[in-house]
Protein backbone atom coordinates (compact mmCIF):
# COMPACT_ATOMS: atom_id res chain seq x y z
CA UNK A 1 0.00 0.00 0.00
CA UNK A 2 1.28 3.47 -0.88
CA UNK A 3 2.54 5.14 2.24
CA UNK A 4 3.07 8.93 2.61
CA UNK A 5 5.43 10.91 4.77
CA UNK A 6 2.99 11.57 7.59
CA UNK A 7 1.93 15.07 8.49
CA UNK A 8 4.18 16.83 5.97
CA UNK A 9 2.85 14.81 3.05
CA UNK A 10 -0.76 15.16 4.21
CA UNK A 11 -0.41 18.93 4.43
CA UNK A 12 1.02 19.13 0.92
CA UNK A 13 -0.89 16.46 -1.02
CA UNK A 14 -3.86 17.77 -3.08
CA UNK A 15 -6.02 14.79 -2.13
CA UNK A 16 -5.61 15.68 1.53
CA UNK A 17 -5.37 19.46 1.44
CA UNK A 18 -7.79 20.07 4.27
CA UNK A 19 -5.30 21.40 6.82
CA UNK A 20 -3.52 24.03 4.67
CA UNK A 21 -6.83 25.03 3.11
CA UNK A 22 -8.28 25.80 6.53
CA UNK A 23 -5.13 27.69 7.43
CA UNK A 24 -5.32 29.67 4.22
CA UNK A 25 -8.96 30.61 4.83
CA UNK A 26 -8.30 31.49 8.44
CA UNK A 27 -5.28 33.62 7.64
CA UNK A 28 -6.56 35.43 4.56
CA UNK A 29 -10.20 36.20 5.38
CA UNK A 30 -10.00 39.44 3.45
CA UNK A 31 -7.70 41.02 6.03
CA UNK A 32 -6.08 44.18 4.67
CA UNK A 33 -2.36 44.78 4.59
CA UNK A 34 -1.03 46.91 7.46
CA UNK A 35 -1.78 50.55 6.60
CA UNK A 36 1.05 52.82 5.56
CA UNK A 37 2.25 55.01 8.37
CA UNK A 38 0.83 52.73 11.06
CA UNK A 39 2.04 53.17 14.61
CA UNK A 40 5.42 51.76 15.47
CA UNK A 41 4.97 48.04 16.22
CA UNK A 42 5.40 46.82 19.75
CA UNK A 43 8.23 44.60 20.85
CA UNK A 44 7.77 40.91 20.17
CA UNK A 45 5.51 38.95 22.43
CA UNK A 46 7.69 36.53 24.35
CA UNK A 47 8.96 33.88 24.35
CA UNK A 48 10.62 34.07 20.96
CA UNK A 49 9.82 31.19 18.60
CA UNK A 50 12.44 28.74 17.37
CA UNK A 51 12.35 28.43 13.58
CA UNK A 52 14.97 25.68 13.37
CA UNK A 53 16.40 23.10 15.77
CA UNK A 54 18.66 24.61 18.38
CA UNK A 55 22.35 23.81 18.26
CA UNK A 56 22.97 20.35 19.67
CA UNK A 57 19.32 19.25 19.40
CA UNK A 58 18.86 15.83 17.83
CA UNK A 59 16.57 16.05 14.80
CA UNK A 60 13.48 13.86 15.11
CA UNK A 61 10.94 12.89 12.41
CA UNK A 62 7.53 12.87 14.09
CA UNK A 63 5.59 11.91 10.97
CA UNK A 64 2.80 9.36 11.31
CA UNK A 65 1.77 6.95 8.54
CA UNK A 66 -0.78 8.29 6.06
CA UNK A 67 -2.39 6.95 2.90
CA UNK A 68 -4.00 8.33 -0.24
CA UNK A 69 -7.22 6.58 -1.21
CA UNK A 70 -6.94 7.94 -4.76
CA UNK A 71 -3.76 5.93 -5.20
CA UNK A 72 -4.65 2.70 -3.40
CA UNK A 73 -8.37 2.65 -4.13
CA UNK A 74 -11.40 3.34 -1.96
CA UNK A 75 -12.11 -0.35 -1.51
CA UNK A 76 -8.70 -0.90 0.03
CA UNK A 77 -9.14 2.11 2.33
CA UNK A 78 -12.58 0.84 3.37
CA UNK A 79 -11.23 -2.62 4.12
CA UNK A 80 -8.22 -1.43 6.14
CA UNK A 81 -10.27 1.13 8.06
CA UNK A 82 -12.84 -1.52 8.94
CA UNK A 83 -10.03 -3.62 10.39
CA UNK A 84 -8.94 -0.77 12.64
CA UNK A 85 -6.17 0.86 10.62
CA UNK A 86 -6.52 4.50 11.67
CA UNK A 87 -4.29 5.95 8.88
CA UNK A 88 -6.72 4.48 6.36
CA UNK A 89 -9.70 5.87 8.27
CA UNK A 90 -8.20 9.37 8.09
CA UNK A 91 -7.48 8.99 4.37
CA UNK A 92 -11.03 7.76 3.86
CA UNK A 93 -12.41 10.69 5.87
CA UNK A 94 -10.56 13.19 3.70
CA UNK A 95 -11.91 11.43 0.62
CA UNK A 96 -15.46 11.57 1.97
CA UNK A 97 -15.08 15.28 2.61
CA UNK A 98 -15.26 15.99 -1.13
CA UNK A 99 -19.01 16.29 -0.87
CA UNK A 100 -22.00 14.42 -2.38
CA UNK A 101 -21.48 15.90 -5.86
CA UNK A 102 -18.17 14.07 -6.08
CA UNK A 103 -19.35 10.90 -4.40
CA UNK A 104 -18.36 11.88 -0.89
CA UNK A 105 -20.20 11.88 2.42
CA UNK A 106 -18.96 14.76 4.65
CA UNK A 107 -20.95 13.59 7.65
CA UNK A 108 -19.29 10.19 7.50
CA UNK A 109 -15.92 11.82 6.97
CA UNK A 110 -16.32 13.86 10.15
CA UNK A 111 -17.41 10.73 12.04
CA UNK A 112 -14.29 8.89 10.85
CA UNK A 113 -12.03 11.73 12.02
CA UNK A 114 -13.70 11.66 15.41
CA UNK A 115 -13.15 7.91 15.58
CA UNK A 116 -9.46 8.19 14.69
CA UNK A 117 -8.84 10.97 17.20
CA UNK A 118 -10.77 9.15 19.91
CA UNK A 119 -8.46 6.18 19.29
CA UNK A 120 -5.49 8.47 19.93
CA UNK A 121 -4.25 8.67 16.33
CA UNK A 122 -2.57 12.08 16.16
CA UNK A 123 -3.07 12.70 12.47
CA UNK A 124 -6.79 12.12 12.94
CA UNK A 125 -6.86 14.75 15.69
CA UNK A 126 -5.00 17.21 13.46
CA UNK A 127 -7.49 16.70 10.62
CA UNK A 128 -10.37 16.99 13.09
CA UNK A 129 -8.98 20.29 14.40
CA UNK A 130 -8.94 21.61 10.82
CA UNK A 131 -12.49 20.51 10.07
CA UNK A 132 -15.04 23.35 9.77
CA UNK A 133 -17.58 21.24 11.69
CA UNK A 134 -15.46 20.99 14.85
CA UNK A 135 -17.40 21.28 18.12
CA UNK A 136 -16.51 21.91 21.74
CA UNK A 137 -16.76 18.17 22.34
CA UNK A 138 -14.29 17.57 19.50
CA UNK A 139 -11.87 20.02 21.07
CA UNK A 140 -12.12 18.13 24.33
CA UNK A 141 -11.39 14.88 22.48
CA UNK A 142 -8.34 16.41 20.80
CA UNK A 143 -7.05 17.69 24.14
CA UNK A 144 -7.61 14.33 25.83
CA UNK A 145 -5.78 12.53 23.02
CA UNK A 146 -2.79 14.84 22.55
CA UNK A 147 -2.24 16.98 25.63
CA UNK A 148 -1.07 14.25 28.06
CA UNK A 149 1.92 13.24 25.93
CA UNK A 150 2.93 16.87 25.54
CA UNK A 151 2.54 17.44 29.27
CA UNK A 152 4.98 14.58 29.82
CA UNK A 153 7.46 16.40 27.63
CA UNK A 154 7.23 14.02 24.67
CA UNK A 155 8.62 15.92 21.68
CA UNK A 156 6.40 14.41 19.00
CA UNK A 157 3.36 14.69 21.24
CA UNK A 158 3.95 18.43 21.61
CA UNK A 159 4.55 18.80 17.88
CA UNK A 160 1.24 17.13 16.97
CA UNK A 161 -0.66 18.98 19.69
CA UNK A 162 0.82 22.26 18.47
CA UNK A 163 -0.37 21.61 14.91
CA UNK A 164 -3.86 20.71 16.15
CA UNK A 165 -4.13 23.86 18.26
CA UNK A 166 -2.82 26.00 15.42
CA UNK A 167 -5.61 24.80 13.13
CA UNK A 168 -8.37 25.88 15.55
CA UNK A 169 -8.61 29.62 16.41
CA UNK A 170 -9.29 29.24 20.16
CA UNK A 171 -5.86 27.70 20.65
CA UNK A 172 -3.89 29.02 17.71
CA UNK A 173 -1.43 31.25 19.59
CA UNK A 174 -0.62 28.52 22.08
CA UNK A 175 -0.26 26.12 19.17
CA UNK A 176 2.27 28.36 17.44
CA UNK A 177 4.33 28.56 20.63
CA UNK A 178 4.22 24.77 21.05
CA UNK A 179 5.42 24.39 17.47
CA UNK A 180 8.22 26.87 18.07
CA UNK A 181 9.31 25.06 21.22
CA UNK A 182 9.08 21.63 19.52
CA UNK A 183 11.03 22.90 16.50
CA UNK A 184 13.79 24.21 18.74
CA UNK A 185 13.94 20.83 20.48
CA UNK A 186 14.48 19.08 17.14
CA UNK A 187 11.06 18.13 15.74
CA UNK A 188 11.54 18.79 12.03
CA UNK A 189 7.80 18.33 11.39
CA UNK A 190 7.12 21.22 13.77
CA UNK A 191 9.66 23.35 11.90
CA UNK A 192 7.94 22.49 8.60
CA UNK A 193 4.49 23.33 9.95
CA UNK A 194 5.71 26.60 11.44
CA UNK A 195 7.32 27.58 8.14
CA UNK A 196 4.11 26.76 6.25
CA UNK A 197 1.99 28.96 8.51
CA UNK A 198 4.56 31.75 8.28
CA UNK A 199 4.50 31.58 4.48
CA UNK A 200 0.71 31.83 4.40
CA UNK A 201 0.66 34.72 6.88
CA UNK A 202 3.32 36.66 4.99
CA UNK A 203 1.53 36.15 1.68
CA UNK A 204 -1.94 37.12 2.84
CA UNK A 205 -1.21 39.90 5.37
CA UNK A 206 -3.61 38.22 7.77
CA UNK A 207 -4.96 39.97 10.83
CA UNK A 208 -5.62 36.83 12.91
CA UNK A 209 -4.07 36.28 16.33
CA UNK A 210 -2.01 33.42 14.89
CA UNK A 211 -0.43 35.55 12.17
CA UNK A 212 -0.05 38.53 14.50
CA UNK A 213 1.90 36.28 16.87
CA UNK A 214 4.25 35.25 14.07
CA UNK A 215 4.75 38.79 12.83
CA UNK A 216 5.46 39.98 16.36
CA UNK A 217 8.15 37.33 16.72
CA UNK A 218 9.80 38.28 13.43
CA UNK A 219 10.10 41.95 14.37
CA UNK A 220 13.40 42.96 15.94
CA UNK A 221 13.39 43.26 19.75
CA UNK A 222 13.82 47.01 19.45
CA UNK A 223 14.14 49.49 16.64
CA UNK A 224 14.39 53.27 16.66
CA UNK A 225 11.01 54.98 16.93
CA UNK A 226 9.69 56.49 13.70
CA UNK A 227 9.11 59.91 15.28
CA UNK A 228 11.34 62.99 15.47
CA UNK A 229 13.26 63.94 18.59
CA UNK A 230 11.20 65.74 21.21
CA UNK A 231 11.92 67.88 24.26
CA UNK A 232 10.78 66.22 27.44
CA UNK A 233 7.84 68.26 28.74
CA UNK A 234 8.10 70.12 32.01
CA UNK A 235 4.83 68.52 33.15
CA UNK A 236 6.55 65.11 33.28
CA UNK A 237 9.71 66.22 35.02
CA UNK A 238 10.11 65.39 38.66
CA UNK A 239 10.01 62.24 40.78
CA UNK A 240 7.51 59.40 40.80
CA UNK A 241 6.88 56.08 42.52
CA UNK A 242 5.67 52.85 40.92
CA UNK A 243 2.18 52.43 42.35
CA UNK A 244 1.40 49.12 40.63
CA UNK A 245 2.26 46.96 37.67
CA UNK A 246 -0.45 47.02 35.02
CA UNK A 247 -1.14 45.29 31.72
CA UNK A 248 0.84 46.63 28.79
CA UNK A 249 -1.17 48.36 26.05
CA UNK A 250 -0.31 45.54 23.64
CA UNK A 251 -1.12 42.82 26.17
CA UNK A 252 2.47 41.54 26.25
CA UNK A 253 3.73 39.36 29.05
CA UNK A 254 7.40 38.78 29.81
CA UNK A 255 8.56 35.45 31.29
CA UNK A 256 10.62 35.39 34.45
CA UNK A 257 14.30 34.57 34.23
CA UNK A 258 13.71 31.21 35.93
CA UNK A 259 10.99 30.30 33.43
CA UNK A 260 13.13 31.34 30.48
CA UNK A 261 16.07 29.23 31.70
CA UNK A 262 13.84 26.23 32.39
CA UNK A 263 12.35 26.43 28.89
CA UNK A 264 15.64 27.12 27.14
CA UNK A 265 14.46 30.54 25.93
CA UNK A 266 16.64 33.58 25.44
CA UNK A 267 17.52 35.43 28.66
CA UNK A 268 18.85 38.55 26.96
CA UNK A 269 17.43 42.01 27.58
CA UNK A 270 14.04 42.20 25.97
CA UNK A 271 13.44 38.48 26.39
CA UNK A 272 12.75 38.29 30.14
CA UNK A 273 11.08 40.44 32.76
CA UNK A 274 13.19 43.22 34.30
CA UNK A 275 15.63 41.59 36.68
CA UNK A 276 16.54 44.69 38.68
CA UNK A 277 13.11 45.37 40.18
CA UNK A 278 12.70 48.66 38.32
CA UNK A 279 9.02 47.93 37.58
CA UNK A 280 8.14 46.62 41.02
CA UNK A 281 5.84 48.65 43.30
CA UNK A 282 7.86 51.14 45.30
CA UNK A 283 10.54 51.72 42.67
CA UNK A 284 11.40 55.42 42.29
CA UNK A 285 11.92 57.39 39.08
CA UNK A 286 13.12 60.96 38.63
CA UNK A 287 13.02 62.60 35.19
CA UNK A 288 15.13 65.57 34.18
CA UNK A 289 16.03 67.06 30.84
CA UNK A 290 18.56 64.65 29.30
CA UNK A 291 18.57 62.23 32.27
CA UNK A 292 16.40 59.82 34.17
CA UNK A 293 17.14 58.18 37.51
CA UNK A 294 15.71 54.94 38.87
CA UNK A 295 15.90 53.26 42.26
CA UNK A 296 14.42 49.75 42.50
CA UNK A 297 13.34 48.58 45.96
CA UNK A 298 16.36 47.45 47.93
CA UNK A 299 18.86 48.71 45.32
CA UNK A 300 20.95 51.83 44.75
CA UNK A 301 20.02 54.67 42.44
CA UNK A 302 21.04 54.43 38.81
CA UNK A 303 21.21 57.15 36.16
CA UNK A 304 20.75 56.89 32.40
CA UNK A 305 20.95 59.34 29.50
CA UNK A 306 17.50 60.19 28.20
CA UNK A 307 16.81 61.47 24.69
CA UNK A 308 13.22 61.13 23.58
CA UNK A 309 11.17 60.86 20.41
CA UNK A 310 7.45 61.52 20.17
CA UNK A 311 4.62 61.67 17.61
CA UNK A 312 3.15 65.09 16.80
CA UNK A 313 0.47 64.81 19.51
CA UNK A 314 3.10 64.02 22.17
CA UNK A 315 0.96 61.27 23.69
CA UNK A 316 3.96 58.93 23.80
CA UNK A 317 7.62 59.55 24.61
CA UNK A 318 9.99 56.78 23.54
CA UNK A 319 13.61 56.56 24.63
CA UNK A 320 16.29 56.66 21.96
CA UNK A 321 18.40 53.76 23.18
CA UNK A 322 22.03 53.37 22.19
CA UNK A 323 22.81 50.76 19.54
CA UNK A 324 26.05 49.04 18.60
CA UNK A 325 27.05 48.36 14.99
CA UNK A 326 29.53 45.82 13.65
CA UNK A 327 29.72 43.98 10.34
CA UNK A 328 26.17 44.90 9.42
CA UNK A 329 24.81 43.65 12.75
CA UNK A 330 22.93 46.03 15.02
CA UNK A 331 22.24 45.38 18.69
CA UNK A 332 21.20 47.24 21.82
CA UNK A 333 24.04 48.04 24.13
CA UNK A 334 23.65 46.47 27.57
CA UNK A 335 23.00 48.26 30.88
CA UNK A 336 20.52 50.78 29.49
CA UNK A 337 17.81 49.86 31.96
CA UNK A 338 14.41 48.39 31.20
CA UNK A 339 12.41 51.57 30.60
CA UNK A 340 11.50 52.14 26.95
CA UNK A 341 8.46 54.36 26.83
CA UNK A 342 6.38 56.85 28.83
CA UNK A 343 2.75 57.76 28.23
CA UNK A 344 1.25 60.70 30.17
CA UNK A 345 -2.04 59.81 31.86
CA UNK A 346 -3.30 62.89 33.66
CA UNK A 347 -1.29 63.37 36.84
CA UNK A 348 0.20 59.89 36.42
CA UNK A 349 2.56 58.26 33.89
CA UNK A 350 2.34 54.85 32.26
CA UNK A 351 5.87 53.44 32.06
CA UNK A 352 6.44 50.60 29.59
CA UNK A 353 9.35 48.31 28.88
CA UNK A 354 10.30 44.71 28.13
CA UNK A 355 6.84 43.20 28.35
CA UNK A 356 5.85 45.00 31.53
CA UNK A 357 4.15 48.25 32.39
CA UNK A 358 3.73 50.22 35.60
CA UNK A 359 1.62 53.13 36.79
CA UNK A 360 3.77 55.95 38.19
CA UNK A 361 2.37 58.38 40.74
CA UNK A 362 4.07 61.67 41.53
CA UNK A 363 5.79 61.81 44.92
CA UNK A 364 4.53 64.11 47.64
CA UNK A 365 6.51 67.38 47.88
CA UNK A 366 8.60 66.26 50.93
CA UNK A 367 9.41 62.88 49.33
CA UNK A 368 10.25 64.53 46.02
CA UNK A 369 12.59 66.99 47.71
CA UNK A 370 14.36 64.12 49.47
CA UNK A 371 14.70 62.21 46.19
CA UNK A 372 16.06 65.28 44.40
CA UNK A 373 18.66 65.81 47.13
CA UNK A 374 19.76 62.19 46.81
CA UNK A 375 20.20 62.25 43.06
CA UNK A 376 21.97 65.61 43.23
CA UNK A 377 24.58 63.97 45.47
CA UNK A 378 25.21 61.10 43.04
CA UNK A 379 28.45 61.05 41.02
CA UNK A 380 28.02 62.62 37.61
CA UNK A 381 27.34 59.97 34.97
CA UNK A 382 30.02 61.29 32.58
CA UNK A 383 32.68 61.48 35.32
CA UNK A 384 31.97 57.95 36.58
CA UNK A 385 32.12 56.52 33.06
CA UNK A 386 35.31 58.46 32.25
CA UNK A 387 36.99 56.93 35.32
CA UNK A 388 35.80 53.45 34.37
CA UNK A 389 37.13 54.01 30.85
CA UNK A 390 40.56 55.15 32.09
CA UNK A 391 40.83 52.21 34.47
CA UNK A 392 39.82 49.77 31.74
CA UNK A 393 42.45 51.12 29.38
CA UNK A 394 45.07 50.91 32.10
CA UNK A 395 44.36 47.21 32.52
CA UNK A 396 43.79 46.16 28.94
CA UNK A 397 45.94 48.67 27.02
CA UNK A 398 43.49 48.98 24.17
CA UNK A 399 42.64 51.97 22.04
CA UNK A 400 39.22 51.00 20.71
CA UNK A 401 35.79 52.39 21.42
CA UNK A 402 35.26 54.19 24.71
CA UNK A 403 33.37 52.56 27.55
CA UNK A 404 29.61 52.91 27.01
CA UNK A 405 28.11 55.78 29.02
CA UNK A 406 24.60 54.46 29.46
CA UNK A 407 24.43 53.56 33.17
CA UNK A 408 25.90 55.17 36.28
CA UNK A 409 25.69 51.90 38.20
CA UNK A 410 27.43 49.94 35.42
CA UNK A 411 30.24 52.48 35.20
CA UNK A 412 30.79 52.49 38.97
CA UNK A 413 30.82 48.68 39.05
CA UNK A 414 33.22 48.59 36.09
CA UNK A 415 35.58 51.00 37.82
CA UNK A 416 35.63 48.87 40.98
CA UNK A 417 36.28 45.69 39.01
CA UNK A 418 39.08 47.24 36.94
CA UNK A 419 40.69 48.80 40.01
CA UNK A 420 40.74 45.41 41.76
CA UNK A 421 42.35 43.85 38.69
CA UNK A 422 45.04 46.55 38.63
CA UNK A 423 45.77 46.09 42.33
CA UNK A 424 46.34 42.37 41.75
CA UNK A 425 48.77 43.15 38.94
CA UNK A 426 50.79 46.09 40.28
CA UNK A 427 49.64 46.63 43.85
CA UNK A 428 47.51 49.26 45.53
CA UNK A 429 49.93 52.15 45.07
CA UNK A 430 50.32 51.38 41.39
CA UNK A 431 46.55 51.17 41.05
CA UNK A 432 46.15 54.64 42.54
CA UNK A 433 48.51 56.04 39.94
CA UNK A 434 47.15 54.07 36.95
CA UNK A 435 43.52 54.46 37.92
CA UNK A 436 43.23 57.74 39.90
Amino acid sequence: MARGRGLRSVLRRPAAALAPLVLLLACSAGAPAPPAGAAHPSRPTLPRLSWSPRRGAAKVDCSEPSYDCDKVGLEKCESECASGEMPDCVALALSEDRGPAKGGNPARGLALLRLACDKGFGLGCVALAAHPGITARDRATITAALAPACARGELCGCSLYGVALTLDPPGEVRGIELLGDSCGRGAIDACDSLALVREICERDHAGTALCARIRADLRPPWSPPPWPGADFPASLRGCFRVAAQVETPEGERCPTLATAKAKGWSTERGAVCPEDGSFEPGALYCFQEGRYFVKPPGALWDAHPASWAAPPDHTVFRLLLEQGHEGGTVWLRPDQGYLEELRPAGAEILAIGDGVAARLERLSPPDEQAARRTIAALPALEDACDRADRCSRAVHSWTGERFSRVSLRACLEQEIAEREAIEKQIGRDGAKEACP
